[in-house]
């Protein structure tokens, strides 16, 4: 390697362009690890901080977050899931209390 050049490893650009990859080709991070050579775990915490950051980013600018559709098996049964910037998970039941919600929700960790 060439002094002052970063490995992919350590290219946030090269590593976002990968996570960008993966997105497209619908790839798991196995695949995406095997084909670039990084770590599972180093691609997977990229990914985690990149989401974060978006999420915060929109949520600071007063912008949309992302909702993702739950299949329809799934939605009978749990009725809504949210998932927080933080990774989070909230599964809710179809006759959920909002108030509690609301509280979760507002959680410093959230």
């Amino acid at each position: 390697m060439m002094v002052g050049m970063q490995s992919p490893r350590q290219n946030p650009d090269a590593i976002r362009r990968l996570l960008e990859l993966r997105r497209a080709e619908s790839l798991t991070f196995k695949q995406l690890s095997e084909r670039s050579g990084i770590p599972v775990h180093v691609l997977m915490y990229r990914s985690n901080q990149d989401r974060r950051a978006q999420a915060s980013s929109s949520l600071e600018a007063g912008g949309f977050v992302e909702l993702v559709g739950v299949s329809e098996s799934r939605s009978a049964t749990s009725g809504l899931e949210v998932i927080m910037p933080s990774g989070l998970r909230v599964a809710l039941a179809v006759d959920f209390d909002a108030a509690t919600l609301s509280r979760v929700l507002s959680h410093p960790g959230c």
